[in-house]
């Protein structure tokens, strides 16, 4: 759930960055917040953290 929240994020984040008024910083903010947390999600230190083993380890 955290990664696909992330994703759908980052489309409202584009859009902000369409507006012309202060939203743009709205959208570069929820842009690199969404990729910052797409990068710590998928970090092997995370799984590690939250004990989640990949495919075919038990």
């Amino acid at each position: 759930p955290a990664v696909i929240t992330q994703l759908l994020a980052l489309p409202v984040a584009y859009s902000l960055l369409q507006a012309d008024s202060v939203a743009i910083w709205a959208g570069i903010l929820l842009a690199a917040a969404a990729v910052v947390g797409l990068m710590l999600l998928v970090h092997p230190a995370t799984a590690r953290a939250l004990g989640v083993r990949g495919p075919g380890r038990e």
